[in-house]
């Protein structure tokens, strides 16, 4: 019986788990944004106090002969806990046979999406943390903008990766149709499947953001290099570049099945220990925001003249409202 086709060829977790783990890796929104750490595998504890970055912030005029000013590099310390997640699947005999294998890719394909979902959730939480924050940003290119000051001057070509609700992100998206019709978008796409809007910036959605706030998180030169460098098996390598997010890495995925004979149901278990946590909250902003005001197309010299005084007064609203802590 030795070439006897069973039901357990079609579950072997050393086939599926690298299936898995190749998907749930491309589906993750927040991955780019993370540097991934394994030294914790094969460690005891659950427990593990990490260090937090802020920036030094920009160079500065220096005259002749006055000394180079000196900008603090600021290291902090949080504790965060490394937790399970996972999910299952049952499978009978007969939905894995009947539906000739197709079951079974529907099962590997959700539970990747799940390992997938439960690890951005994670870090979605701990970027809504942030102390960065801004009030009433309006859904526009000024809005865009307003997200770039607020970090800084920055050198190379840094990316802006927003993370919206569906329905914030396609206001957006409208919103600078005109400004980018016909011309480079400029933006820098740090997430797979992001969509480019201008001025670096790009937009990611997920109906896990509530309407009317977004994520903002920078991406410097240096984090988008590395974002690139991926070994043989398709995996970021190891970079410590000091992106907003970390991921540190107990056990990775891990695939189990079982089977109940009596019953002949067979049972897949995808599970991933880890502590994601936010390590430079200096790169996350969390802006709540509002519609872009409207401006008719001017038909006559009153509304011209009034037309620039509301994108005005909007700007100045959104400045008044801003706060934002010392990074």
């Amino acid at each position: 019986m030795a070439d006897l086709t069973t039901t357990q060829e079609f579950l072997d977790p050393e086939v599926l788990a690298p299936i898995i783990e190749n998907g749930y890796t491309k589906q993750m929104a927040f991955l780019p944004l993370a540097d991934v750490d394994n030294t914790l595998v094969g460690k005891p504890g659950d427990t593990v106090t990490v260090p937090t970055w802020g920036t030094i912030g920009g160079a500065q005029d220096v005259g002749e002969g006055e000394a180079i000013p000196v900008s603090q590099l600021k290291q902090g310390f949080t504790t965060t806990k490394v937790s399970k997640i996972g999910l299952g699947v049952q499978l009978t005999d007969e939905a894995i046979l009947n539906s000739v294998g197709a079951a079974v890719q529907q099962a590997v394909n959700q539970l990747t999406n799940a390992i997938a979902q439960g690890i951005d959730d994670k870090l979605l939480a701990a970027a809504l943390t942030s102390s960065n924050t801004l009030s009433n940003v309006p859904l526009s290119i000024d809005g865009i903008d307003t997200f770039r000051a607020t970090f800084g001057t920055q050198s190379g070509s840094p990316a802006y990766t927003i993370i919206a609700n569906p329905a914030d992100a396609l206001k957006i998206s409208r919103a600078v149709r005109d400004y980018t019709r016909g011309s480079d978008t400029g933006a820098q796409l740090v997430v797979s499947g992001a969509v480019p809007l201008a001025l670096g910036a790009s937009v990611v959605t997920t109906d896990k953001m509530a309407k009317g706030k977004v994520v903002v998180v920078y991406s410097g030169s240096d984090d988008i290099k590395a974002n690139s460098d991926r070994d043989e098996n398709g995996k970021i390598t190891e970079f410590n570049t000091g992106r907003a997010f970390k991921i540190y890495n107990k056990r990775d995925l891990l695939v189990e099945n079982t089977r109940d004979v009596s019953k002949q149901i067979n049972s897949i278990y995808a599970s991933k220990i880890s502590a994601p946590y936010m390590q430079n909250a200096s790169k996350v902003l969390v802006a709540t925001v509002k519609d872009a005001p409207i401006v008719s197309t001017p038909s006559t010299p009153s509304s011209e003249s009034a037309a620039p005084s509301t994108q005005e007064d909007s700007t100045d609203d959104t400045k008044k409202t801003a706060t934002k802590s010392s990074k």
